[in-house]
């Protein structure tokens, strides 16, 4: 039920993005890109589908219990020619927020990769919360 809310919420912001101000003009048209999540044992990683994310302009932090991600596209009109038409591969920016318990994570050792479009996150747990395993002695 989470995550249906949640597409709807980022359907409904998208349109948003999409439509002019009070002046007609344009907003920065953003993306809320999809998130695969992994778990193992030491931790999650997360994987977001940004192919054209500019690396330099990628944003990747932690706060108020919230992974931020945020983000440009390189600009996908050659230079010289006019966007004349574009459906869902306009996007100028993008944005993606994920609850977290940041107290369950080694937020120091947090990092993140770019390669081949592909952003993945790496959340490694405290090791204080990951599973201990208990020898059991035969007597």
């Amino acid at each position: 039920m989470g995550v249906l809310l949640q597409n709807i919420i980022n359907r409904h912001l998208d349109r948003v993005a999409h439509e002019p101000n009070s002046k007609g003009q344009s907003r920065v048209r953003k993306h809320f890109p999809d998130v695969q999540i992994e778990k193992s044992g030491s931790g999650y990683r997360l994987v977001l589908p940004l192919p054209g994310a500019l690396k330099d302009k990628l944003n990747v932090k932690i706060e108020d219990d919230q992974l931020k991600i945020r983000g440009e596209y390189a600009p996908r009109t050659k230079e010289g020619y006019e966007l004349v038409h574009a459906d869902s591969f306009s996007y100028d920016a993008f944005e993606r927020w994920l609850s977290i318990d940041e107290s369950k994570f080694d937020v120091e050792r947090v990092s993140a990769e770019l390669n081949n479009g592909l952003l993945a996150i790496e959340l490694p747990l405290k090791a204080e919360v990951l599973p201990k395993e208990i020898e059991i002695q035969v007597k």
